[in-house]
């Protein structure tokens, strides 16, 4: 990623998962915060996910997560979310299958959340749900998406324009 950040001449600053919890709360406002292997901090309970929590909330900084297995064994691996929207946020849709089974007024006695939040989705597990969520935040491409689209063989070269 340094090798990148140099090449381009990114004003940015890297840091490996580990160095989080030390380095990131020194460093200057970031407007962006790009995580590569996003995948690693699923714990939401632990320091690193804590620290680059408090980290975009203080700045108000934007998250972009990569990761090629966003979803490994529950649905709630993709709750990795909750880095850049609060649990309580409006989000502008529910959980409509845990609602269809549960009825709004149920719902909301057992689990006490809004249902039009993070958290209301996070009770659910229809797959339907967390579809509709996900649209709102991921963007998918496959591997061989990205090899069709974006590689590069060394006998290609991108089309530079004459300024």
């Amino acid at each position: 990623m340094e090798d990148y950040r140099q090449q381009y001449g990114l004003r940015a600053t890297v840091l490996s998962l580990s160095q989080v919890i030390r380095e990131l709360p020194k460093l200057r406002r970031h407007r962006l915060i790009l995580i590569d292997e996003s995948h690693n901090l699923r714990n939401r309970e632990g320091k690193r996910f804590r620290a680059i929590q408090e980290y975009v909330e203080e700045n108000e900084s934007k998250c972009i997560l990569l990761s090629a297995t966003p979803y490994n064994k529950t649905y709630l691996d993709l709750s990795i979310s909750s880095l850049f929207v609060k649990e309580d946020k409006d989000l502008g849709i529910r959980p409509e299958q845990l609602l269809k089974e549960l009825g709004e007024t149920e719902f909301i006695r057992r689990h006490q959340c809004p249902v039009r939040s993070l958290a209301a989705f996070e009770k659910s597990f229809y797959a339907d749900d967390w579809r509709d969520l996900m649209r709102l935040y991921l963007v998918r491409r496959t591997r061989s998406f990205i090899q069709q689209n974006y590689a590069m063989t060394t006998c290609q070269r991108p089309e530079v324009p004459d300024l």
